[in-house]
């Protein structure tokens, strides 16, 4: 990765410190690939149900800004190349000359505008992982738990034990991304998925009322057939 995309990933995972007292993180959420759907279809993003998912998404963040001991971690639906299109794009914009914006790029912006304000609400409790997808692979998965580790340490943020923590997750699409993004989580935190919990219950607690399941668009899809 270049020296422009390591740029763009810093600015959207650091932040400015604004007290070193530490912070004990009691709740962790996880936001996965928002409108990834609708990069696919963007025709279905003005539907009733598509729009109200929206709705409890801006309620969730709101619950989870005035939780101060709460943390989300973000994964983007786009990559660091695409940012980066979208700004040259944006800089180069001059007169009636301009190429029109398409779709997905008008997604990307929202994006962007989306990111601004998770950061603006939740200051340092919002990680942003890489939108690099290999950062599940070997070697930068240690790369990505090394730099989730710096992060964590240079905000004052600690976490619980890893058995003690639990993943809430939403986004889309619940039964793929979201709970897989999860696992991807919960793996780089260090939490012992292969070890029961001695309360029977899951490291992971998918919200299906704050996702969009392939069950949804099934229903979607039947009902524009």
């Amino acid at each position: 990765m270049n020296e422009q995309s390591n740029k763009i990933e810093r600015s959207f995972t650091e932040s400015h410190i604004e007290s070193k007292e530490e912070l004990v993180v009691n709740k962790i959420y996880q936001f996965t690939h928002p409108i990834f759907h609708a990069t696919y279809f963007p025709h279905q993003i003005n539907r009733k149900e598509y729009r109200e998912l929206r709705q409890r998404w801006t309620r969730a963040v709101e619950e989870i800004e005035h939780n101060d001991h709460a943390l989300l971690f973000y994964v983007t639906t786009f990559t660091v190349e695409e940012f980066q299109n979208i700004a040259k794009k944006r800089r180069s914009i001059t007169g009636e000359k301009a190429m029109p914006f398409t779709i997905r790029e008008q997604l990307i912006m929202n994006e962007l505008s989306r990111i601004k304000s998770l950061k603006e609400k939740l200051k340092d409790r919002f990680l942003m992982l890489s939108p690099d997808k290999t950062r599940t692979e070997e070697p930068n998965f240690m790369k990505e738990r090394e730099r989730l580790e710096a992060i964590l340490k240079n905000r004052h943020l600690k976490l619980p034990d890893p058995e003690d923590i639990t993943i809430n997750c939403f986004g889309e699409y619940l039964e793929s991304c979201v709970k897989a993004e999860a696992i991807n989580l919960a793996q780089l935190l260090g939490v012992p998925l292969e070890i029961p919990r001695d309360n029977g219950g899951s490291y992971i607690q998918p919200a299906r009322e704050l996702s969009l399941s392939i069950h949804d668009v099934e229903e979607f899809d039947k009902e524009a057939s």
